[in-house]
């Protein structure tokens, strides 16, 4: 198996600190992740951030937590955030 790459494993390390029904800033979770704004709302937009945070806009200012962060694994990530080629 792959080792994840670098801006999915940022999330992964993150969002295993998480507890559910934690809230957390768009700011937050940016500067966690190291992600651009971009890339965020390309994430929801294309709901890869779904099962993370629920039902979320592109414009979303705040998220709740939607599974137990020390729940979630690297494969886990790498099947919602990574790219698939068709």
């Amino acid at each position: 198996m792959n080792a994840i790459q670098e801006e999915p494993r940022r999330f992964y390390e993150w969002y295993r600190t998480l507890q559910l029904g934690q809230r957390v800033s768009r700011e937050e979770l940016l500067a966690a992740t190291g992600w651009q704004d971009s890339t965020l709302r390309t994430y929801l937009i294309k709901n890869k951030l779904l099962m993370f945070f629920g039902p979320c806009s592109a414009e979303t200012q705040n998220f709740d937590v939607g599974l137990e962060g020390d729940t979630v694994t690297e494969d886990l990530i790498r099947e919602q955030l990574t790219q698939k080629s068709s």
